[in-house]
């Protein structure tokens, strides 16, 4: 019988993208551009938000970034 025990120091969470996205606001609209795992969940919150129609909200994703826990959720773009 063989038997191993492996162990890795704590390192710490760092990013290694920017976290932050960019949005134009305009009066019926909005455009939003940043990294996410799950686009479709923010427009409907955004819209609540800025008090416009959902239809009218555009979210671009960029080819990286939106693989930390943070990004998966509405909150990284209401902080727009």
């Amino acid at each position: 019988m063989l038997e191993s025990a492996y162990t890795a120091p704590f390192l710490a969470h760092g990013t290694m993208e920017p976290m932050n996205m960019v949005a134009s606001v305009k009066k019926d609209s909005c455009e939003v551009w940043g990294g996410s795992q799950w686009p479709e969940f923010p427009g409907p919150e955004i819209a609540k938000e800025l008090g416009i129609d959902a239809k009218n909200i555009k979210i671009n994703l960029t080819y990286i970034g939106g693989g930390l826990e943070e990004d998966c959720f509405t909150i990284t773009y209401l902080k727009l």
